[in-house]
Parts: structure tokens; C-alpha cells; sequence
């Protein structure tokens, strides 16, 4: 076998640390999960927020750079927003779908699968805790997307 030539190779973002202190142009809050986030290349989606948005910036970071392909995929994965935003990131998730259908061709019936896959999958993982307190409604498929 050869040896790893990846061991000593730092991941996109990961070359050096990146303080929120860094992203002035940011609240407290997303300067710190950008930095967290994206590491290094924070500086690089800040500039582009600027531009277009923070939302739009980090579908770019998503798409561009990270190879994501599902809107999931950003909402979830890359950005965390499923987790850590208010609302758990489902008031952004048209704008993101925008963003991503302008860079990956998406049509419009695409865009609304994408949406609501997302939003299946915020029911499903509220599922257990909805089910604890007596709520039954969420069909079999809802669940398994979790």
C-alpha cells in the first residue's frame, strides 16, 4: 500500500484558524459560526455576502467549492442552518433554492422538491419529540426521510 498522501493536508478552510473578530462586517452570532464553519475561506464568504447576500454567498461557498448538489445539502450539511438558525433555517430555504437553481439548472418543479425535502426532513427529525407528547400525524415516508 502507499502511504497516505493526504494525512498532512489541511481540508478546504482548514489552513489556519479564523476568529469572528476577523468578520467585522458580521453580528457576533454569524461571524462565529462562519468562522467556525468555513474556517479560512470565511473571509472569502463574508466578501461575497457583501455583494449578494449572506445566503446567497454561502450556497455559492456550497456549490462552487464544496461540490454540494441537493439543497439539503446546503441547508443541512454545509451551512447548519437546519440546526442552529431560527426557525431552523426554513425561512431561508426559497431564497437558497433560488441561488442553487441559477448555478445547477434547476426548473421550478425541482426547486419545490428540493424545498420540500428539506421541510420533510425538519418534520422528521422533530418526530420523537412530537410523538413524546402525543402527536401522530407524520406518515411512515416522513419518518424514514429522517
Amino acid at each position: 500500500a502507499k502511504p497516505c498522501s493526504t494525512a498532512d493536508n489541511p481540508l478546504p478552510g482548514g489552513g489556519r484558524v479564523v476568529s469572528a473578530s476577523e468578520l467585522e462586517e458580521m453580528g457576533d452570532t454569524q461571524a462565529e459560526r462562519l468562522a467556525r464553519l468555513y474556517g479560512a475561506e470565511a473571509v472569502d464568504v463574508v466578501t461575497s455576502a457583501a455583494q449578494d447576500g449572506l445566503v446567497s454567498a454561502e450556497v455559492e461557498q456550497a456549490v462552487l467549492k464544496e461540490g454540494a448538489l441537493r439543497l439539503e445539502d446546503y441547508w443541512a450539511r454545509r451551512s447548519s442552518r437546519a440546526w442552529f438558525d431560527e426557525g431552523a433555517g426554513l425561512p431561508i430555504l426559497v431564497e437558497a433554492a433560488s441561488r442553487m437553481a441559477d448555478l445547477l439548472g434547476w426548473d421550478d418543479s425541482r426547486k419545490a422538491l428540493e424545498i420540500e425535502n428539506c421541510r420533510q426532513i425538519d418534520g422528521a427529525s422533530r418526530s420523537g419529540f412530537l410523538e413524546s407528547t402525543g402527536w401522530r400525524e407524520m406518515s411512515d415516508d416522513c419518518r424514514a426521510a429522517g
